[in-house]
């Protein structure tokens, strides 16, 4: 996260790249349902499963190299 000032206003800037994202209904729906059981937005529940499938691949991937 980079932070600046500005004529003495606070400016953040977060290092991210925002997306459009197509989901089938039934993946939103049970991504969604997650997010509530888990008190996260929709953002945040696929970052987190995108998070954990990554580690998992690369698990994955030293075990069978």
């Amino acid at each position: 996260m980079l932070v600046s000032i500005n004529e003495g206003i606070m400016e953040t800037e977060i290092d991210e790249k925002r997306i459009t994202l197509r989901l089938p209904t039934d993946v939103h729906a049970s991504v969604a349902q997650l997010a509530d059981q888990d008190v996260r937005s929709l953002n945040a529940e696929i970052l987190v499963l995108l998070r954990e499938a990554i580690a998992a691949r690369k698990t994955e991937q030293r075990t069978t190299s």
